[in-house]
């Protein structure tokens, strides 16, 4: 990481054996004392809270992409052109809508109402950035004004 960050950021950093449960424990409880003199609270999440609902990621994992065998995409990165709007749109619209289906039907893990009842904490002084476009904050009872999808 470059020094700007170290400057400002990575005095906050622990380092700790992670079987050495007493330094795990006294981590978690620094983290704990972190968020409860929090004046806000920003999460910032990925493609982590999905796999927890049960759904693939669809950029590491290669299941989903050899069970679709297409001829032309094999990966995440080679569906993700506009290309194939104009080339075959039936396709395009199937596949992005196969992937909406399958995140707004999972079921909103624990995880998230964590999350919700930290920012409940903070009396809504919280705001969300994620990287999933799939509305899952805003289900799990998020105020959809603090939340922000970019992808």
């Amino acid at each position: 990481m470059n020094s700007v960050y170290w400057e400002h950021r990575g005095q906050f950093h622990t380092e700790i054996d992670p079987k050495n449960l007493r330094q795990v424990s006294d981590a978690l409880d620094e983290a704990a004392r972190a968020i409860h003199e929090a004046d806000a609270l920003l999460f910032c999440t990925g493609a982590g809270m999905g796999v927890d609902m049960g759904l693939q990621d669809f950029r590491s994992s290669k299941v989903f992409w050899e069970e679709l065998a297409h001829p032309d995409i094999k990966c995440y990165e080679d569906s993700s052109d506009n290309k194939w709007f104009d080339i075959d749109p039936e396709f395009a619209w199937g596949l992005n809508f196969h992937q909406l289906k399958a995140y707004r039907e999972a079921a909103v893990h624990e995880g998230y109402e964590i999350l919700l009842e930290l920012a409940k904490s903070k009396k809504g002084d919280y705001f969300c950035w994620t990287s999933n476009i799939d509305g899952v904050f805003q289900r799990a009872g998020f105020d959809p004004e603090r939340v922000r999808e970019n992808h």
